[in-house]
């Protein structure tokens, strides 16, 4: 049983769908495929049930590619994730020894009403939603030991712990070579995250001064004509969302709730004059890393007690294992969901957290990144929701051009403490599907 909203994108989604495995069908030019993609959002496990929960929908249904019946997800050329999106978009590309339907529990419950506690603890093991209905926490104390005795990263321990290691995802190979993805997983899986700053300045930078300047000159900007007409149930998303973030402890600029029209050449200008004191996104996918942001040279402001020197960036695509040894899966993973430098800022979980833990859990997770003068740079990077809230962008740099979105709104403010040792388990989510054509 499903809702009519979901029935009615679900129909539009499969009449794309077969449109696209048609044209596959009809022997074109490589360059003439329209490229179809799945953006799956951020939003921690809520979005990994949710995107994964729609993901299951697309295996369920049959389309004709190629002459013949298959799962609607085999018309997907890539599936893009954002945060909590990443974990059903790799958990689905590279689980072993095991089949889309399984890892997508395909023949499971269809009806909400039948969906319970006792249902939810007798999900498949092989399904990526049995990993979603367990407990973090002996994941964490198991990663907390591996850092303390071998001194291995503490985030990427977590994810490969708790969401690959169930799937008999191998750890520590690497990507594109040891690890492949399964067979019958069509879409190539990309994953979005975002360099923030140089290591040597981390987590300061990101707490005191990234993206500040940017949006205080574009509020400005847009002064003029603060009155944007925008659709209503939009603006309540925004601010139900902006809300939630508030009564955990994060720190929104003031006038959030106002809503100004900036221009391209705006935002373009405002990166400028702040010598780009932004995140900067990045993507991968399992064969190669890539930023195509085009800025000259990164300054970071000094913080109350760190210094960092400017970098000069250049564009990148390349393998990220080059200078960085082994790029494994579970780093990849890391990198696309590592929230922790949010949830150890000082106005949140950092003002509580015993140092000698923080020390242990809260060193970033880094990349070699050149730079134009042919040398190497040590940079940190962090979840993609520092840039991004959707998992599109990555897939209009990869000149997909038809996308279907999968946007999670999780948590209200009404129902947020703000001690988080009372913070709710699960929240009220909204989910927000968008088809678009990319011009």
């Amino acid at each position: 049983m499903r809702t009519p909203s979901i029935e009615i994108f679900l129909a539009l989604s499969l009449a794309l769908l077969n449109d696209v495995g048609a044209a596959k069908s009809k022997n074109r030019k490589v360059e003439e495929k329209p490229k179809i993609g799945l953006a799956l959002a951020g939003g921690s496990i809520t979005a990994a049930n949710i995107c994964g929960s729609t993901m299951r929908g697309f295996q369920q249904q049959r389309i004709m590619i190629d002459g013949e019946e298959r799962p609607a997800m085999d018309a997907f050329d890539y599936t893009s994730g954002l945060s909590g999106g990443n974990f059903p978009n790799l958990m689905y590309a590279f689980a072993t020894d095991t089949t889309s339907d399984e890892i997508l529990d395909a023949d499971g419950i269809n009806d909400p009403t039948q969906i319970t506690a006792e249902a939810l603890r007798e999900v498949p093991e092989k399904s990526m939603f049995a990993q979603f209905t367990k407990t973090i926490i002996p994941t964490v104390l198991r990663a907390m030991a591996g850092s303390f005795v071998f001194g291995w990263e503490f985030w990427p321990q977590v994810v490969y712990y708790h969401f690959l290691e169930p799937l008999g995802i191998p750890a520590h190979q690497q990507m594109g070579t040891d690890v492949k993805q399964r067979e019958d997983a069509k879409p190539t899986p990309v994953v979005e995250f975002s360099m923030t700053g140089p290591a040597e300045g981390y987590p300061d930078w990101l707490h005191e001064h990234a993206s500040r300047k940017v949006i205080a000159e574009l509020r400005e900007a847009g002064a003029a004509d603060p009155n944007v007409e925008m659709p209503e149930d939009w603006i309540e998303i925004i601010r139900a969302s902006v809300d939630a973030a508030m009564a955990i402890g994060i720190e929104i600029p003031p006038g959030y709730d106002e809503f100004y029209q900036v221009s391209p050449e705006s935002v373009m200008n405002a990166l400028e004059n702040s010598k780009y004191q932004v995140p900067v996104p990045f993507f991968s996918t399992p064969d190669e890393v890539s930023s195509l942001f085009t800025a000259g040279r990164l300054e970071f402001d000094p913080t109350s007690n760190k210094t960092a020197e400017p970098v000069d960036f250049v564009p990148y695509v390349g393998s990220a294992s080059d200078e960085d040894g082994i790029f494994s899966l579970e780093r990849l993973l890391g990198l696309g969901t590592a929230l922790l430098p949010i949830i150890l800022s000082p106005n949140l979980m950092g003002s509580i957290i015993p140092a000698k833990i923080e020390e242990l859990i809260g060193d970033p997770l880094t990349l070699s990144v050149p730079t134009a003068d042919g040398n190497m740079r040590i940079m940190s990077f962090a979840d993609g929701g520092y840039n991004d809230a959707t998992g599109i962008p990555a897939l209009v740099a990869l000149k997909v051009r038809k996308i279907i979105s999968v946007q999670v709104i999780t948590g209200q403010a009404l129902t947020l403490s703000r001690d988080p040792l009372y913070w709710p388990v699960a929240n009220v989510s909204q989910v927000v599907f968008l088809m678009i054509n990319v011009k």
